[in-house]
């Protein structure tokens, strides 16, 4: 499978947004008071700001954003669907990357049915990437789906820089 070069594009401002976190904010997965919307929000902060100076302005970041137009997200079971993270344009079926955050790679199995159904381009929502981020404390693994299935993963072993 030939990856768009704007996919590529696009996961490399999240792998250096997640490389940020580790570098200042990674307190998050070792505290007990540190939880995975809080990593989330750190993340998409600094993904944020690597958008706003890329090809990518044009597009907005959500966080546990569940519309689709006025109506909320929802699987082929009218089970409600709360992505931690979208790139997407508002009020338009232009759905760009889905992202689900993990501490752990423990009980993850509703995380990736989420992405196989929200990348299923034969579904309502067809994003044109998802990725699982699972956040370890020595590395971060990316499990990306396209067209409702899992494409390929990848673990990135984190330098401490402090």
């Amino acid at each position: 499978m030939i990856i768009q070069k704007n996919i590529v594009n696009i996961l490399k401002l999240l792998k250096i947004s997640i490389e940020t976190f580790y570098d200042g904010d990674d307190i998050t997965l070792t505290s007990k008071c540190g939880t995975e919307r809080s990593s989330a929000f750190r993340i998409g902060h600094y993904f944020c700001s690597q958008i706003e100076k890329s090809e990518f302005k044009c597009y907005k970041i959500d966080m546990e954003y569940n519309k689709h137009g006025n109506a909320p997200k929802r699987n082929d079971k009218n089970k409600l669907i709360i992505p931690d993270l979208i790139v997407h344009q508002r009020e338009s079926d232009d759905n760009f990357l889905v992202v689900e955050f993990k501490h752990t790679s423990k009980n993850i199995s509703c995380d990736e049915c989420k992405l196989e159904y929200l990348t299923n381009k034969g579904k309502k929502y067809g994003y044109e990437i998802g990725v699982l981020v699972i956040l370890e404390q020595e590395y971060f693994e990316c499990r990306y789906y396209i067209d409702g299935k899992e494409y390929k993963n990848e673990r990135i072993v984190i330098i401490a820089s402090k």
